[in-house]
């Protein structure tokens, strides 16, 4: 065996000694969280603590993100269904929160917050960014986190963030604001305010009449709040409103027949979704379906047209773009009033056991992108 020279011994001594430093270092850590976890039982007279990771991107549209999102949300509902636990979410990681997931991770906590008596605690990003949009949307609020933070040294993209949510077909009081200072974007502000109205009506009665006859898991006992989420924003001339449901699906919704649904109904949504679906999922074609064929679907006069009406309303509204997205359950629909493409079917892998429906309208002709699947 060669025997080492001094430099190279004196070398090796030094790496030994540092790798134990930060062996004891990695131990001293460790104690230390197994301190804090017993501390945080014993303080809150809890069985367990868990820890979950938030994902890096909040997205619903890409496959790979949507995957990886609701699977954090699915791990997030198991947990918070135990009995005597704490759960850390933890943002470290995060640095995109596109606006409806962020929503629909409202939707969520919010709904597993009023059902069960398990604390919730967040660990912020090392993202200014998406701290900010935690503060903005009423996340922190909810969670009841009292961080303060300076909202006018928030980024431009967040500051114009709108959040109102409600439990009947009626628009709330911050609903109206919303709508109101959504009209004073437009030249012609009472036509706008008046055709945005009706949409958001409609979205919120869809809701209501539809969204919740039914349990929203049929393998698991989860109750539901029947609950509308609402978020807006605007930026560089781009108007984005999103509305968020955690009820049965449209696809569930429309396939449900009582003695209001004509007789002939079913035969009809069969018949029309038996090509879509060679192409696409069932979801996808059903969601479809609801749009083309749904306004017919059943017979009470008072009852409004849904889907149709909400793209109809957002259609008329003069001199803007308008483009359309509705993700439910497993599905995906598209629509855009300008370019090549006027609708498009999305199937993906995994439910969001619910409905996210989004319009964006382009004000004086912005040269900003429209919603694509990405």
């Amino acid at each position: 065996m060669k025997k080492l020279n001094a430099i190279h011994k004196k070398r090796q001594i030094r790496t030994a000694e540092l790798r134990l430093k930060r062996l004891r270092k990695l131990k001293y850590k460790q104690i230390q969280i197994k301190i804090e976890r017993q501390r945080l039982l014993k303080f809150y007279n809890l069985l367990e603590v868990y820890t979950l990771f938030a994902p890096q991107v909040f997205n619903l549209s890409n496959r790979e993100y949507r995957n990886k999102f609701l699977k954090f949300i699915e791990d997030l509902r198991s947990k918070c269904l135990k009995n005597k636990v704490l759960i850390e979410i933890d943002f470290t990681k995060t640095n995109e929160m596109q606006a409806e997931a962020t929503l629909y991770f409202l939707a969520e906590l919010d709904t597993l917050i009023s059902l069960t008596a398990n604390k919730i605690k967040l660990i912020f990003s090392k993202k200014d960014i998406v701290n900010q949009v935690l503060c903005q949307t009423g996340i922190l609020k909810l969670l009841k986190i009292n961080k303060k933070f300076d909202k006018n040294k928030f980024a431009a993209s967040v500051k114009c963030w709108e959040y109102a949510s409600g439990d009947n077909a009626e628009v709330t009081e911050s609903a109206k604001g919303i709508v109101k200072d959504v009209g004073s974007l437009f030249g012609d502000s009472i036509s706008y305010t008046r055709g945005l109205y009706k949409v958001i009506t409609e979205a919120m009665v869809n809701s209501y009449h539809h969204a919740y006859q039914a349990e929203r898991f049929l393998d698991k006992k989860i109750q539901s709040l029947k609950k509308w989420w609402l978020f807006s924003k605007e930026v560089d001339g781009v108007l984005t409103v999103c509305i968020c449901d955690l009820g049965i699906g449209i696809p569930r919704s429309i396939k449900t027949v009582n003695q209001d649904v004509k007789k002939d109904w079913l035969n009809r949504l069969v018949t029309y979704v038996q090509e879509l679906r060679k192409q696409y999922n069932e979801d996808s074609a059903l969601i479809k379906a609801a749009i083309e064929i749904g306004e017919t679907r059943t017979k009470l006069p008072n009852r409004g047209k849904g889907l149709s009406q909400i793209i109809n309303e957002l259609e008329k509204i003069p001199g803007s773009e308008v483009s359309v997205a509705i993700l439910s359950n497993n599905g995906g629909y598209i629509k855009k009033q300008s370019g090549r493409v006027k609708d498009v079917l999305i199937p993906f892998d995994t439910s969001l056991n619910g409905t996210l429906i989004t319009w964006q309208v382009r004000l004086n002709n912005s040269n900003v992108s429209e919603i694509s699947p990405n």
